[in-house]
């Protein structure tokens, strides 16, 4: 009898509570104990929510391609080193074909590892701190393409 008044009670009160918006600025509770998932690629961080996972040897062509493309690039590096990016990924399905979208940054690296496993980091802007490339697999090709400045 107790049990039926406790639920009575609950499914009363459980609407009148207040919808809690999370904010994406803050670590949400228990985010000290959170664990990233494991890449076998230091800086690359796979974002939740994809269609597939990304096995780790089209990982490993993906990170030969995107280093390629950042190293020959002397326009945007004068100076011969390259800036160290944080590389989110995440497997999607486009058109039918999977899909490895990449966004690169290269001022992400001091987000924690949550936040860059949570969401995409996406800049409009920044010139050769940022990129964004997709890369299909099946065929092996890569879109890449750095941002520019406003």
């Amino acid at each position: 009898m107790r049990l039926r008044q406790t639920i009575a009670v609950l499914l009363v009160l459980l609407p009148a509570l207040p919808a809690q918006a999370q904010d994406f600025r803050r670590e949400p509770p228990g985010a000290a104990w959170y664990i990233p998932p494991i890449n076998p690629v230091p800086h690359w961080y796979e974002v939740r929510g994809g269609s597939w996972r990304v096995p780790p040897e089209t990982l490993q062509e993906l990170r030969s391609l995107i280093d390629r493309e950042i190293g020959r690039n002397k326009h945007f590096f004068p100076e011969g080193t390259p800036p160290r990016y944080a590389i989110q990924f995440r497997g999607e399905n486009v058109e039918g074909r999977q899909v490895v979208e990449v966004v690169g940054a290269c001022d992400a690296l001091g987000e924690s590892d949550w936040r860059l496993s949570q969401q995409f980091i996406r800049v409009h802007d920044g010139g050769k701190c940022y990129f964004e490339a997709d890369y299909r697999p099946e065929d092996k090709r890569l879109r890449f393409s750095y941002h520019g400045y406003a």
